[in-house]
């Protein structure tokens, strides 16, 4: 099987603040599975469609700083658990829309940072 990814991913739990951009809702406040510079997976309590716009508030560490940035929900799986709880869980992949130069580069100065941390 092909890889498909053109990023390279972190494995990193980082605080994101979310709202679907169509609804008036609160924002919400998640977190991260895996972050690159194209998209993030998130763990997320609703049940997010294929195609939904979101913002995405991304609090990178290190730098302090937050990037603002949309983002589109290409896929959603349920994560199993246990049966008593009743909560279901969503792992959802968010792809950048519109991502600007610098927070790319925020994004990609994090995950390569933080992998040459790990090895």
């Amino acid at each position: 099987m092909k890889e498909r990814r053109r990023f390279i991913r972190l494995n990193s739990a980082i605080s994101v603040n979310y709202k679907k951009l169509d609804s008036a809702a609160q924002e919400e406040e998640i977190f991260s599975r895996n972050i690159s510079e194209g998209g993030i997976c998130l763990i997320v309590g609703d049940r997010l469609n294929e195609g939904d716009l979101l913002k995405l508030n991304i609090s990178i560490p290190r730098h302090r700083t937050i990037i603002n940035v949309n983002g589109r929900v290409v896929w959603i799986r349920e994560i199993p658990v246990a049966a008593e709880s009743g909560k279901k869980t969503f792992r959802a992949g968010i792809e950048f829309v519109g991502i600007d130069r610098q927070a790319a580069r925020q994004i990609e100065e994090y995950v390569h940072s933080s992998l040459f941390d790990v090895i």
